[in-house]
């Protein structure tokens, strides 16, 4: 029997075999009734894992191989490995015409099961979006915490996982979150004196997270490396912060074509084991344009993210708040205060803050100093209603509303209603400094 026979007796039982299915992959060399058989052929971290019995004379070594496909030297090390399982067989003479063809068989099969498939929509299962905070962070999907340095994202990524380790609801008003385990990829904060002690003064369970110690890039391999810590620790919740710091020197951040390849491994993960993952992600240096467009390189890192937390703080209050920037799977939720006080998170209430205010320029961040200054020069004679206050401050424009409640708090201002005789519910609103006297049948709120 000559190659060519040989190889046309292979191509022709590796179509047969590919109507058959992965669970009967036979080959017979007719010239020396040798029968190649691989077994359990499947998809593991996008590679393809199979044993392959060798049968001659009552003669069966066995070998199992798991090799990806689409790289070269694996091929290699899969010819290799058959080579020298076949030269155990001393009649055997012309190994070297039938292994080839046959392991490339073997890389056509696999290539064939990881090829997308076309399918009729009708077949695929309608599915309800699962969500860990609604509808902030859906399971199974990729969520983007973004802000400039030192607003809090880190802080925000711990608060939302202390929770998951206790069984309890993320934010005041929330539902409970079933107990799980977090999963942590930290490249900036250090695990022993930074993540430890701030998750502890949260109140986190510990024993329920698990940290991976050490830097690896988002490649295929890096990728398979990091689906085989999920399979083991089975994380509600994924936190990779900063995400561009495992983009490694192979892959551009700026690059859409990498970090839609990036993103795209990280979602199959997602969507394969179920946890919400959380990347972390800096604003770019822009000083205008869309909040869409802030974040640090390639708008694909915001595209494939389902949805978008804005993190930071108004420059004119300094009031620090999430906005939900983008939210594909639900309706905008609401945006929330929260506070740093030296290294404790507190979560506040619902907030009016919008990305517009935290995306404001710094020469704005003085406006509050304007506000206490107009506040002390305008309540100086006296009391004043407040609809007269907020009237004069209209009409200047130099600061909003919410700044001007600000440097009320922070002057010490004091609110009041005066009651008038004949109406019901109450009268008009004073403000006033503190040590002046309030006007007669006041009732200071403050």
């Amino acid at each position: 029997m000559t190659t060519d026979e040989k190889t046309t007796i292979l191509s022709n039982e590796h179509a047969l075999c590919q109507q058959v299915g992965p669970q009967s992959l036979d080959y017979l060399d007719l010239d020396t009734q040798v029968l190649l058989t691989a077994e359990n052929i499947m998809q593991l971290n996008k590679k393809t894992s199979f044993s392959i019995r060798l049968d001659y004379n009552g003669s069966t070594p066995f070998r199992h191989y798991n090799f990806h496909p689409s790289e070269r030297k694996e091929r290699q090390g899969l010819i290799y490995q058959l080579a020298q399982d076949l030269k155990h067989f001393p009649e055997f003479l012309d190994w070297t015409n039938i292994i080839n063809p046959f392991s490339e068989c073997i890389v056509d099969f696999a290539n064939n099961i990881h090829a997308p498939k076309l399918r009729n929509l009708a077949d695929i299962p309608a599915e309800a979006v699962t969500w860990l905070w609604h509808p902030y962070i859906p399971y199974a999907k990729i969520t983007s915490v973004e802000g400039d340095p030192g607003e809090g994202k880190s802080h925000i990524c711990l608060a939302i996982a202390t929770p998951i380790t206790l069984g309890k609801p993320i934010s005041p008003g929330a539902k409970p979150v079933p107990l799980g385990t977090v999963l942590i990829i930290s490249a900036e904060d250090g695990l022993g004196d930074t993540v430890r002690p701030r998750l502890e003064r949260l109140g986190a369970n510990i024993s329920q997270v698990f940290v991976i110690d050490g830097l690896f890039s988002f490649d295929e391999k890096g990728v398979a490396l990091l689906e085989n810590y999920i399979d083991r620790v089975r994380p509600s919740l994924v936190i990779i912060d900063p995400l561009i710091a495992y983009m490694g020197r192979e892959l551009s951040s700026n690059q859409g074509n990498h970090v839609r390849a990036v993103m795209a491994l990280l979602n199959d993960l997602a969507q394969k084991y179920g946890p919400a993952i959380l990347t972390v992600r800096h604003l770019n240096k822009s000083p205008s344009g869309k909040a869409i467009y802030r974040g640090a390189g390639s708008i694909d890192f915001t595209a494939a993210a389902r949805s978008v937390l804005l993190v930071g703080s108004d420059p004119e209050t300094q009031e620090h708040a999430i906005v939900h920037l983008k939210h594909n799977l639900s309706e905008q939720g609401k945006s929330i205060n929260f506070s740093l006080n030296d290294d404790y998170f507190t979560w506040g209430g619902e907030s009016d803050m919008t990305a517009e205010d935290i995306l404001a320029s710094a020469s704005q961040s003085n406006a509050l100093g304007k506000a206490k200054e107009f506040l002390s020069t305008i309540l100086e004679s006296g009391p004043m209603k407040w609809e007269e206050i907020k009237k004069e401050a209209d009409s200047r424009g130099e600061f909003k509303e919410r700044t001007l409640k600000t440097a009320k708090a922070n002057l010490g201002v004091v609110s009041y209603n005066v009651p008038e005789k004949g109406k019901r519910g109450a009268g008009p609103w004073y403000w006033r400094l503190p040590g002046q006297l309030p006007i007669k049948g006041a009732k200071d709120t403050d």
